[in-house]
């Protein structure tokens, strides 16, 4: 989660351990470099699939367990290239 604080705050920031959360995939606090007691969010969760406990990750604003059954969804995106202009395919 401190490369998500990192992303929608800048440098130095990481995830807020001033106070707890019952689900820390609800919202993500991200605390300042300079005093770790300020602590701020974009009022969104982190991103689906983000490690939340041992064993956990955070999906659909939820800390659940990971299930080998997850259902998987295919992107259907095609092998890398050497750079060039987009396609539609």
């Amino acid at each position: 989660m401190d490369e998500q604080c990192r992303f929608d705050f800048g440098v130095g920031y990481k995830i807020c351990t001033s106070f707890r959360t019952f689900d820390p995939c609800k919202q993500l606090w991200c605390s300042h470099p300079d005093n770790p007691y300020f602590c701020k969010t974009k009022k969104g969760p982190p991103l689906d699939g983000t490690e939340c406990a041992p064993g956990k990750w955070c999906y659909k604003g939820h800390c659940m367990w990971k299930n080998a059954n997850q259902v998987t969804q295919d992107g259907s995106w095609g092998s890398w290239t050497k750079y060039g202009s987009c396609s539609r395919s």
